[in-house]
């Protein structure tokens, strides 16, 4: 009984260790998003700022960043969908036409 408990021990060990260091080689995937970022102008109509980013998991407080840079009044929302595949500009922000 013991020497069982002793290779269980041993191969969740192994798994750990395993699954540990492949997300240490696993950069955060970055992906291209297109957005429409909301928000209200000085006579409080609703409008819309499009911005084109390169996010990983924080999308929508990346596109809010993006968009507020462009807008001219404060960012309430975001809804972005995937435009293509994998990313390498982190810090990629390009306001779109409305």
């Amino acid at each position: 009984m013991c020497q069982c408990l002793t290779s269980w021990r041993s191969l969740l060990l192994f798994f750990t260790l395993a699954a540990t260091l492949s997300s240490c080689n696993n950069p955060t995937q970055m992906s291209l998003f297109e957005c429409d970022c909301h928000f209200l102008t000085d006579m409080d109509d609703p409008s819309i700022q499009r911005v084109r980013i390169c996010a990983g998991p924080h999308i929508e407080q990346t596109a809010i960043g993006c968009a507020q840079a462009a807008a001219p009044a404060p960012i309430q929302r975001c809804h972005c969908k995937p435009v293509a595949g994998p990313c390498t500009a982190s810090n990629q922000c390009t306001a779109l036409d409305r």
